[in-house]
């Protein structure tokens, strides 16, 4: 992850947040058209009319300065002002090596961030957020950004990245990283619907050896039928649990 390029790495957190049930789309922006946002997960099917949140991804040699991560806050709120979409109610920091001490306290005091944002706007913001001009925080602005709730913000390292549940299978995807040992099945008492062409080939099998058509009751109650049929469902839902896990894990469609 450390290797990724900044176009990798928007990618693969694209391919990552696309597997959070949460999230009804993804969508990926680029470019100088971004307005502060890199990967967006939609909450709704309004999309950026409705909740969402942004992922802003960055990728350097070392930490994320403070003046750059305020700048990039500041552009997302100016630009929900302007109401180009509506403000984020999740801003995640996707940086790999971490952020620099006083962004990650700033993100632990979300009274500091604001006051922190809105001090140093003029240095962090304003140039930065359409190039060639300056914008202003004009009183509407700032009585805008005050509203915002800043305990939206928080940060994603590499290392938490890679712990994330959800990110097992894009690492394998893109490094071939093990997902581990698939669960073991549990197996209900009463049958499932879709474990009966199963059981009904057990049944066909019993019914032959001993003569005669015999019902689930039956073979469930056997001496003999009754033990191997629950070895036998034991079995099946081991092997139901490993589709499960290989197909979340590993991006497979069909196992």
């Amino acid at each position: 992850i450390l290797a990724l390029t900044d176009d990798q790495l928007e990618q693969f957190v694209r391919e990552w947040t696309s597997h959070k049930k949460e999230y009804v789309e993804v969508q990926r922006f680029s470019g100088p058209g971004d307005k502060g946002r890199d990967v967006v997960g939609y909450l709704t099917k309004e999309r950026h009319e409705g909740p969402w949140h942004n992922y802003q991804c960055k990728q350097y040699g070392r930490t994320l300065r403070t003046g750059l991560g305020l700048g990039e806050v500041g552009k997302v709120l100016y630009y929900s002002h302007r109401g180009e979409f509506t403000a984020p109610t999740r801003f995640f920091f996707v940086a790999p090596r971490g952020l620099h001490r006083d962004l990650k306290r700033y993100i632990a005091k979300p009274s500091e961030f604001k006051a922190a944002l809105v001090a140093t706007w003029d240095q962090n913001c304003s140039k930065t957020i359409i190039e060639g001009q300056v914008v202003s925080l004009s009183d509407v602005l700032r009585a805008f950004i005050d509203q915002w709730d800043f305990s939206a913000i928080s940060s994603i390292s590499a290392d938490e990245l890679v712990q994330d549940p959800g990110a097992k299978p894009v690492l394998k995807a893109w490094f071939d990283v093990d997902p581990g040992p698939a669960p073991i099945g549990v197996v209900p008492e009463e049958i499932k619907t879709f474990e009966l062409p199963y059981i009904q080939q057990l049944l066909d099998a019993y019914g032959e050896r001993e003569g005669q058509t015999l019902a689930q009751k039956d073979a469930r109650d056997h001496e003999t039928h009754g033990p191997h049929m629950y070895r036998q469902r034991e079995r099946f839902f081991d092997a139901d649990s490993f589709a499960r896990f290989y197909r979340d894990n590993t991006m497979q469609e069909d196992i």
